[in-house]
């Protein structure tokens, strides 16, 4: 026998009677349940009191409700608009990043790109399972990719970029130590070599995309779930950004002092949107593009930067020192589910807690 599993929340949580309610539901193993509406008069099981007391009440709701599986997309992360693939440069390109990362290693975690894990085509920069700094392409066939000597130290700032010349097929992958006393868990004084430089030739180029870029995330798509984000990134990225060319070496440790690159494709600047009362959802993008990037699941923002120094706590004080964005492959602020009925409770209805009630044969769930 299959086992049968109901989910569901309500929106919003309370209302007044004339208020419509949605009910969102998830089942497993069944494509149909029972609803009725309930008052719950005593919730507790104690065997020392009286029990546990519902009363169903008289509704318009159908007997019979269709259910089906819905998912959920868990992890925090953030996409700008590639429809036109103004984002998927079609020769040399750089893409950047100061990184925190909180858990490197174990499996592997995405920092920015237009990857899909599903046809393996386009490109991103990430973090491998031995927690190493790593940049892959695949054209849909084939896949390639350059890695870092330098294994990642936990909560310690790096900039991370890489660079591709698809006529030369040369990759250059550096990871740069902007390690301070303040800005990471462990001071520059820890006898650990946090910088690496590699080069290789890769055997394929990126396939041309359209995909939406991710920050923190790459997609996924199977036919029962639809599209989703996976390869989550744990930790925080600060100024992102994506230049039509290969950047030298001497260009990268620029990048490392904190230039701002020259004509970027893009650049998101996760300083800029600071107001008195906070920061929005949105990462701007300064470039000529204007792709910003929109968050999913609420990384972040007003974390401590790369450039962090110790002196200022607050946003307030030095907004330029707080580009830190936070991502977490847990976070969740709604489950997106589309509702399964809505119900209005009727006028005259007496004050109380109501559950609606879902169950699928004997079982009640």
């Amino acid at each position: 026998m299959t086992d049968v599993h109901l989910f569901g929340y309500s929106h919003p949580l309370s209302a007044r009677a004339g208020e419509p309610i949605e009910f969102m539901i998830s089942a497993e193993g069944t494509t149909d349940a029972t609803v009725d509406v309930v008052r719950l008069v005593h919730g507790d099981h104690n065997p020392a009191g009286p029990g546990f007391i519902e009363e169903a009440i008289e509704t318009d709701l159908p007997a019979t409700l269709a259910v089906r599986r819905q998912y959920t997309q868990l992890g925090a992360y953030a996409q700008a608009d590639n429809a036109d693939g103004v984002l998927t440069p079609g020769g040399a390109f750089t893409v950047h990043a100061f990184i925190w990362p909180s858990a490197p290693g174990g499996e592997r975690q995405t920092l920015l790109g237009n990857w899909s894990v599903t046809d393996a085509t386009g490109f991103a920069l990430g973090i491998n399972p031995e927690g190493k700094l790593e940049f892959w392409i695949g054209d849909g066939t084939s896949l390639d990719q350059v890695t870092s000597d330098a294994v990642l130290v936990p909560k310690v700032w790096v900039l991370a970029v890489a660079s591709f010349d698809p006529v030369s097929g040369e990759a250059r992958l550096r990871q740069i130590s902007v390690q301070n006393a303040w800005n990471s868990q462990i001071g520059p004084v820890a006898p650990i070599n946090h910088n690496s430089h590699v080069v290789e030739t890769l055997r394929c180029l990126p396939a041309p995309s359209e995909k939406a870029f991710l920050l923190a995330g790459a997609h996924e798509h199977n036919a029962e779930r639809g599209a989703f984000v996976s390869m989550l990134y744990n930790g925080k990225i600060d100024r992102p950004g994506l230049v039509g060319r290969a950047l030298s070496s001497d260009d990268m440790d620029a990048l490392a002092r904190g230039d701002t690159p020259h004509d970027p494709l893009a650049y998101w600047d996760t300083t800029a949107g600071y107001t008195d009362t906070g920061i929005g959802n949105r990462i701007v993008d300064t470039g000529p593009a204007a792709r910003h990037l929109d968050g999913i699941n609420r990384p972040v923002r007003g974390m401590t930067g790369w450039n962090w120094r110790g002196r200022d706590d607050s946003y307030r004080l030095n907004p330029a020192q707080y580009g830190g964005v936070a991502f977490h492959n847990d976070a969740l602020t709604d489950c997106g589910w589309e509702p399964a009925l809505t119900w209005t409770p009727q006028v005259g209805l007496r004050s109380g807690v109501y559950a609606l009630r879902v169950r699928v044969g004997d079982a009640v769930d």
